[in-house]
């Protein structure tokens, strides 16, 4: 329906996920107009069939724009941080746009470095850093596991040397608590 699609963890997964669930919702306000246009026009009256499947198609819309709200204000990384990032030697090692819910909200991280002896994440913004690493650490179950959240690309870069290697397991465990 839409293309190929960015998996979770790639660059820009988050960008394309807030335009497929804007374009699922606006196509569904589309035919819950039609339907409604369709009862006044033909029938004259809100008593119809049409009125009914109008009131249903509210259910999908109202799911995609719940989707979308939740993920507004989140973006990708600037293109020219993507690329410095991904010209390191250790590009294949992060996960970009990755989001988790603590329960309370959804936690976004532009790009996140997991190991059994950290988690790194770079990110220009640091507001409710306390509840982001608290969340890292209650979806590993880990009180113990060492987070940061830098804020500079150059000293987040400088964290890894050649012995520096991610976690798989860890990983796909981040990947199954976002969107």
């Amino acid at each position: 329906m839409f293309g190929q699609s960015i998996d979770k963890g790639c660059y820009g997964h988050i960008n394309e996920y807030k335009k497929k669930r804007l374009t699922a919702a606006l196509i569904c306000l589309a035919v819950i107009a039609a339907f409604v246009i369709i009862t006044f026009a033909v029938f004259h009256t809100r008593k119809s069939v049409f009125t009914i499947l109008a009131c249903v198609m509210a259910i999908p819309f109202a799911e995609r724009m719940i989707g979308y709200a939740i993920v507004y204000n989140y973006r990708s990384l600037p293109e020219d941080i993507y690329k410095k990032i991904n010209e390191s030697k250790y590009s294949k090692e992060f996960l970009y746009d990755v989001t988790v819910s603590d329960g309370e909200k959804i936690h976004y991280y532009p790009c996140i470095f997991l190991s059994l002896e950290g988690v790194a994440v770079f990110d220009t913004d640091v507001s409710d850093k306390e509840k982001r690493i608290a969340a890292i650490r209650k979806i590993f179950d880990m009180e113990e596991l060492e987070c940061e959240i830098i804020t500079d690309v150059d000293e987040f870069l400088g964290l890894f040397d050649e012995e520096t290697k991610s976690d798989q397991g860890m990983k796909e465990h981040i990947l199954t608590y976002g969107v």
